[in-house]
């Protein structure tokens, strides 16, 4: 099922939604993910804690994101596929970084971590009907499916790296 499937995305979505290729679910998570933390691998292991300004997150800090971002989407994909009508909240990504302490860790181990997620991400997908990819769920106080999670979860990814090739590798050659 593709983007022409998306009937409800809740409109913060179409950022993230627009820059998911126009392919399958299933395949989009597939080919935009782990070839693409593949390419960006090594310049991210050489930035790890670097930040481009004063207040801004470190490239640990934004892959760490990434993977909370696509747990907390994944995590309610499945409970709106599996029929859990709970409504779910909302999270907040400046708490979630205040608490994780990403810079603590290796960039190594958060690639890895990444791919795993990624991974576990692919194979939830896999096991979601048509059907269900279509069914409804609240969090956040908004109305969505498994589908737009989907898109949510891949433009998500793109999202970041377009920021990290825009404001922070320029910088590369400065560190």
């Amino acid at each position: 099922m593709d983007k022409s499937a998306l009937q409800l995305a809740p409109s913060y979505f179409d950022t993230y939604i627009a820059q998911a290729p126009d392919l399958p679910i299933r395949q989009g998570l597939k080919s935009n993910g782990l070839p693409l933390i593949e390419y960006h691998r090594d310049t991210w292991s050489q930035m790890g804690s670097y930040r481009y300004a004063p207040g801004k997150w470190t490239i640990n800090e934004i892959i760490q994101h990434i993977i909370d971002t696509e747990r907390v989407f994944s995590y309610r994909a499945l409970r709106i596929a599996r029929g859990d009508a709970t409504p779910m909240p909302g999270f907040d990504q400046d708490v979630f970084n205040e608490y994780v302490a990403a810079n603590d860790r290796r960039i190594a181990d958060l690639l890895k971590e990444l791919i795993v997620v990624r991974q576990s991400t692919i194979w939830l997908y896999d096991s979601i009907s048509d059907d269900a990819l279509l069914r409804q769920g609240t969090a956040s106080g908004l109305t969505m499916n498994p589908l737009a999670l989907g898109f949510m979860i891949i433009g998500h990814l793109i999202h970041h790296i377009g920021i990290l090739e825009e404001r922070y590798y320029p910088h590369l050659k400065k560190k």
